[in-house]
């Protein structure tokens, strides 16, 4: 009997085993299943968020609205409200040589030197805006014409391209990074560099400087000439015997042929 409620008790065991082996394999496998569904939810929430950034017309208008106030405070020399629109840590890379800055800060410090030359002299026009979402980012391609003011005329200066990074942030747009740039007026149409244009310009700088050349000769040979009779004139000054008109004589002669006239 006891041999037989050993028997018992031990199959009850391996049974008990058994089933807590397999519950907590059970377990295990329901774990890893809850980690793929929350890897599953993971990566579809990260391209869910990568694509459902839509530029609808209100994002639209609101973008619009903020390039064009913009534009209109910063060419009209009101430079506090334009910098509103800078994030601290902005970055720009503009058009000419001292044009590189990387902070809000350095940037202002230069548009508060130069707006003398900005303000009621500069305009924008011809523009036309494209719009891309890289969420949570919008980049604003723009393109247009510029148009400076000399004396009383307006005159066409180039075209000119402003790249935008900007965010909403707080409930407010702000331009994080800018990129300005004048496309090279010289290249035609299929020319990545314009290589018969700078063969056509060291031309005309050669025979320029052959021009030059050639003018600053004949000045300097008429300067020798003026300075020779001026010898002459002043030897003939000189004359108070009539034998020192032998002397202006071989000065007329000797100073004209030194010169080849």
């Amino acid at each position: 009997m006891q041999s037989y409620n050993s028997g018992l008790q031990s199959g009850e065991n391996e049974q008990e085993k058994t089933r807590g082996v397999a519950s907590m394999q059970s377990y295990n496998l329901g774990l890893q299943s809850g980690e793929r569904k929350t890897k599953q939810r993971a990566v579809g929430s990260v391209y869910k968020k990568c694509t459902k950034m839509k530029l609808t017309k209100k994002i639209e208008k609101e973008i619009k609205d903020l390039m064009n106030d913009y534009w209109d405070s910063y060419l009209n020399g009101n430079i506090e409200h334009w910098g509103k629109y800078l994030v601290d840590d902005y970055r720009n890379i503009g058009g000419t040589e001292e044009e590189i800055w990387n902070s809000k800060k350095e940037i202002l410090d230069y548009t508060f030197g130069i707006q003398d030359q900005m303000i009621g002299l500069v305009e924008v026009r011809n523009k036309t805006v494209q719009i891309i979402p890289y969420d949570p980012y919008f980049m604003v391609h723009e393109l247009s014409d510029m148009y400076v003011k000399v004396d009383t005329d307006w005159s066409f200066y180039g075209k000119f391209r402003l790249s935008s990074l900007i965010q909403k942030i707080d409930a407010e747009w702000k331009v994080l990074h800018q990129h300005g740039s004048f496309p090279d007026s010289k290249t035609t149409e299929g020319e990545a560099w314009s290589v018969d244009a700078m063969k056509s310009d060291n031309k005309k700088l050669r025979k320029a400087v052959q021009q030059r050349t050639i003018e600053l000769e004949e000045k300097n040979r008429e300067l020798e000439i003026e300075t020779s009779l001026e010898k002459v004139r002043g030897i003939a000054m000189g004359t108070q015997l009539p034998d020192d008109m032998l002397g202006v004589c071989k000065g007329l002669y000797h100073k004209p042929n030194s010169l080849s006239i």
